[in-house]
């Protein structure tokens, strides 16, 4: 996932993580309830991307020791947004000040390309995280979206790849499903909200045959 496209929880999430990476352990994400907030060292956490974060001393707290630290730079460059400015000159842009001074700590920490893949350390569960990234007091991806439990790819070996990928095109408009992939001719994939990938159809190419009609 890209830093810039962070939102809501999971930006907070991310923030916790660059303040205090070696103990994931005071983390607590509420991934069944995500229009809840991040809870970080016994602490209700951001948001960091909200017209109320500027207003939140402990959105301010968790990030201004930084700041001075680091020795941020800061500007406001029209219709609400920041830019903020490291002594190295990487730059960071959010829609208020907060949000910048929060892209740019997970930033210089972690870099701008983040994992999708999250280890809790309390569940002790891996967690796919491009579903969570929604606006803040949203909700996650719906619990009754298939998993790698419940989801049998196999009871659709027969479909043809018209039906295959008619399948996986509802299942994503649904949010049953992430997203899913084709070669446009031979072979469908779905990848499911938990971040597996399940094939659909593999078979004979439908080359030099009529083209699939969208659903």
């Amino acid at each position: 996932m890209q830093l810039q496209n962070l939102k809501g929880n999971l930006l907070s999430l991310y923030l916790a993580v660059a303040l205090e990476s070696s103990k994931k352990g005071l983390i607590r994400a509420p991934w069944d309830d995500w229009q809840c907030d991040i809870i970080f060292n016994r602490r209700e956490f951001g948001p960091f991307d909200t017209p109320q974060a500027v207003s939140n001393p402990n959105t301010l707290h968790a990030i201004m020791p930084l700041v001075a630290q680091w020795q941020l730079s800061s500007r406001p460059i029209g219709s609400g947004r920041w830019l903020v400015e490291t002594p190295d000159g990487q730059s960071y842009i959010g829609s208020s000040l907060v949000h910048a001074y929060t892209l740019a700590v997970i930033g210089s920490t972690l870099g701008q390309e983040l994992p999708d893949w999250y280890e809790d350390a309390n569940l002790h569960v891996s967690v796919f995280l491009p579903p969570f990234n929604v606006e803040y007091g949203t909700e996650g991806p719906n619990t009754s979206a298939p998993t790698v439990l419940t989801f049998k790819s196999n009871s659709h070996e027969r479909a043809t790849y018209c039906e295959a990928l008619a399948m996986a095109k509802a299942m994503t408009a649904e949010a049953l499903a992430f997203n899913y992939t084709c070669d446009g001719h031979s072979w469908v994939q779905v990848q499911l909200m938990d971040g597996t990938v399940h094939t659909l159809y593999q078979g004979a190419s439908t080359l030099g045959l009529p083209a699939c009609t969208p659903p």
